[in-house]
């Protein structure tokens, strides 16, 4: 099987593996009361260097995460609070 995403042969050869070229992501589904055709991001306030999202799978689930080049876990962390959500 061909080893495939950040730290794949190709990401090496095309320089996606330089200090600070890549983002690391978080994400889950949660139970979670919702409008299952409203799509969600966040710019900043949630995620400074890059966004969150939070997704419908259908009207009790919705798929939350976001992106980060260094603290992704703890950001995500606080966004499931900003929701609402428990651990």
């Amino acid at each position: 099987m061909a080893q495939t995403g950040p730290s794949s042969p190709v990401a090496k050869a095309a320089g996606f593996l330089a200090k600070g070229n890549s983002f690391i992501g978080a994400q889950a589904v949660v139970e979670m009361k919702n409008d299952s055709s409203v799509y969600k991001t966040y710019f900043g306030s949630v995620c400074p260097g890059l966004f969150a999202w939070a997704v419908p799978e259908d009207e009790k689930h919705v798929r939350i995460g976001l992106g980060d080049r260094k603290t992704p876990n703890a950001l995500f962390q606080q966004f499931r609070k900003r929701l609402g959500l428990k651990k």
